[in-house]
């Protein structure tokens, strides 16, 4: 397991949660996003957290190719949605961002459309995630799930936020780092 999914997958289950059986959710049983429907022969109630993390990691990180992406933010976007949504829904949403055809596979194309765009494809794909969650939650019995999967995105937001400060923090300071060696050896 790489160092990327270790911290995705973090995300994943503090948005999954813990075991829950609520009859208006189609997956039935579910424990840290793993349901009795995708997974019968599973003992959902009594999974392990580092049982979902492989299954999320053989299941959901390899076929999605996610270690591909340069932009782990956006990894970070289509691995929740992967998880929340089918792993075809995740794809196809960003085919759509980059421009390729919308076939549900994470290819070498998308994967080479995604790393060479120069757009913010971690917010187009957050917008487009809020859009299907809305247009879904309209069909009648999914929306008493719209609250919740707009706070999963929203969480995933913030994650992708607190990581770039982080990013810019330490490069400030590795700046400031360099300026005062230099600063010394002029001297």
């Amino acid at each position: 397991m790489t160092a990327s999914f270790e911290k995705a997958v973090e995300i994943i289950l503090e948005n999954e949660g813990g075991y829950v059986n609520n009859p208006l959710d189609p997956g039935g049983e579910t424990k840290y996003g793993i349901s009795k429907r995708t997974y019968p022969n599973i003992d959902i109630k009594n999974l392990t957290k580092e049982g979902a993390k492989e299954i999320y990691y053989r299941d959901f990180w390899m076929p999605l190719k996610l270690t591909n992406l340069t932009d782990k933010n956006l990894s970070l976007h289509v691995f929740d949605m992967g998880v929340n949504a089918g792993k075809s829904r995740a794809v196809k949403i960003l085919q759509k961002i980059v421009m390729v055809p919308e076939d549900g596979i994470m290819g070498n194309d998308t994967i080479a459309a995604a790393n060479n765009s120069f757009k913010d494809l971690a917010t187009l794909y957050s917008n487009a995630r809020k859009e299907f969650y809305t247009n879904l939650a309209k069909s009648g019995s999914y929306s008493a799930f719209l609250k919740g999967w707009l706070n999963r995105v929203l969480s995933v937001d913030k994650k992708k936020k607190n990581m770039k400060i982080l990013e810019i923090s330490i490069a400030v300071v590795l700046i400031i780092i360099a300026v005062y060696f230099l600063y010394r050896n002029l001297k």
